[in-house]
């Protein structure tokens, strides 16, 4: 659980992607190894608990852009502290809050305000170009309450409790996430055909719409175009219909969009039965490493969970425990050591993206978009089964 928390809201006069967009950018220029979890979110990590300098302070960053039934378009973004363990001073924490601030003005600067705008009470006096300012919400870290009470030891064994039920709900289940995810299935509705896909599906075709958001040589820019276009539509009709707290939900098409289904789907197809690698790219070297963020979690996962029995056995144990121990055991829970290092020049700092490999020569496929392998002209397209995406209405 964060200690120190930041968040933001703009305006935007403009289209979603564009804002989005311009966050991915300033973000990855504030040195963010940026991730997406959806097409319409961002989320990255950088720094290191090692380090510990202002310019690499263990931080994360969630960003999402919203668009109202009535138009309206908001970026909202979220900076909070990675400290595997309590902040040890005020002093600690305004470095934080400190770095939270310039991060916003770097924002600022990319969505075109005339003169950057500082957090809080801070009014800006030019009119910005193309986003607007929006009070932000009031950190939740204002009152730091679980600092408080950390020379007892009864309140350090309540929040070793609370930390070790917290990994406990994380390790059963996520949480509902965004409101449109409630939507259990979309019916893309082209006459006289429909198909229907499941709120699973509709999350593979947003990751591959935001693969091709990222390599946008992967497709010709008008094809780009078309499918982001055709995303921003879903998006719009999953939030009104998250909004009317529907589990079902009608998009109609254009004959000319009836193709983007087709290809989302067959890229999906391929994708699910083929293996998934990150592939980390150095910012400083070029250097390139391959991760299996399966065994990456599955790992993390043991090492968390011999952390917490260790630190519920003290708990049981007769006699009493001092606060240092018991906070030591807290300290266990998360690793010191950065999520990124190099090994080639030792950076910290990484591109990251999704690639695969050639079920024929193994060779790695990188690209967003999967056709043929460049290695052994092996055509990916020709392993996936044939399958029946549209139907008519009067065949079901």
């Amino acid at each position: 659980m964060p200690m120190v928390e930041h968040t933001f809201v703009r305006r935007w006069n403009g289209a979603p992607i564009d804002l989005l967009e311009r966050l991915r950018l300033s973000l990855e220029t504030a040195g963010f190894r940026l991730t997406t979890p959806s097409y319409w979110a961002l989320h990255g990590e950088r720094g290191s608990a090692v380090a510990m300098s202002k310019r690499s302070l263990p931080l994360a960053v969630d960003a999402a852009v919203v668009q109202a039934p009535d138009g309206a378009v908001t970026g909202h973004v979220r900076l909070t502290d990675r400290m595997p363990v309590p902040l040890a001073s005020n002093a600690v924490e305004r470095g934080f809050r400190d770095r939270f601030a310039e991060i916003e003005r770097e924002v600022d600067v990319a969505l075109g305000y005339i003169q950057p705008v500082t957090p809080a009470a801070v009014v800006p006096t030019g009119e910005p170009s193309g986003a607007t300012m929006q009070p932000a919400s009031a950190p939740a870290s204002e009152a730091t309450a679980s600092r408080r009470g950390l020379d007892k030891a009864g309140a350090a064994l309540e929040r070793l409790t609370s930390k070790t039920q917290e990994k406990a709900s994380a390790a059963i289940g996520r949480g509902s996430g965004e409101p449109w995810q409630k939507v259990q299935s979309v019916t893309f509705w082209c006459p006289p055909d429909q198909a229907i896909a499941d709120a699973e599906r509709i999350q593979v075709y947003a990751a591959v719409a935001a693969m091709v958001r990222s390599q946008p040589d992967s497709l010709p820019e008008n094809l780009t175009g078309e499918l982001t276009a055709f995303v921003e539509g879903l998006r719009t009709v999953l939030n009104s219909a998250a909004e009317a707290d529907m589990r079902a939900v009608r998009y109609d098409l254009e004959a000319p969009q009836r193709p983007i289904v087709d290809f989302l789907e067959q890229q999906a197809a391929m994708r699910e039965q083929l293996p998934v690698r990150t592939l980390h790219r150095c910012r400083d070297c070029g250097q390139q490493k391959v991760s299996n963020p399966d065994y990456k979690r599955l790992k993390e996962r043991n090492r968390k969970m011999q952390a917490l029995t260790g630190a519920v056995g003290l708990t049981l144990r007769g006699g009493s425990a001092s606060p240092f121990v018991l906070v030591g055991a807290l300290f266990r829970l998360k690793k010191l050591d950065p999520d990124y290092v190099c090994g080639r020049c030792q950076g910290m700092d990484c591109e990251e993206s999704i690639a695969t490999f050639c079920p024929n020569c193994g060779s790695l496929r990188p690209e967003a978009v999967l056709r043929r392998c460049s290695e052994c002209d092996h055509d990916l397209r020709s392993d996936i089964a044939p399958g029946e995406v549209w139907h008519s209405v009067g065949s079901l």
